[in-house]
């Protein structure tokens, strides 16, 4: 049996040896990787997990990050049309002859 493991333990130390393992370090600050995913500050993110969390308790403190996220791109998308009229109407008005 012993002679099992140490089979296990020099084919694992060669595997290692070939195709060394990478790993990163948890940041210190629980909510800080979600926020660096969602491209939020973090006064953003401190703002929305301590809304969230006195609105809807520890579910909201959970769901704070991902939905201050989403709250720019719903925005973006609610404005797209307005967006685009105003865009037309630019590149119309500059076709225009003086």
């Amino acid at each position: 049996m012993s002679e099992a493991c140490a089979s296990v333990t020099r084919s694992d130390t060669r595997a290692k040896a070939i195709h060394p393992v990478r790993y990163e370090e948890p940041d210190d600050a629980a909510g800080s990787s979600s926020a660096k995913a969602a491209r939020l500050s973090g006064f953003a993110s401190l703002a929305s997990v301590l809304a969230f969390g006195a609105l809807y308790g520890l579910i909201g403190a959970i769901i704070g990050v991902p939905t201050a996220a989403g709250l720019p791109i719903v925005a973006e998308e609610l404005t797209a049309g307005r967006r685009a009229r105003i865009a037309a109407a630019d590149v119309a008005e500059r076709q225009q002859p003086a």
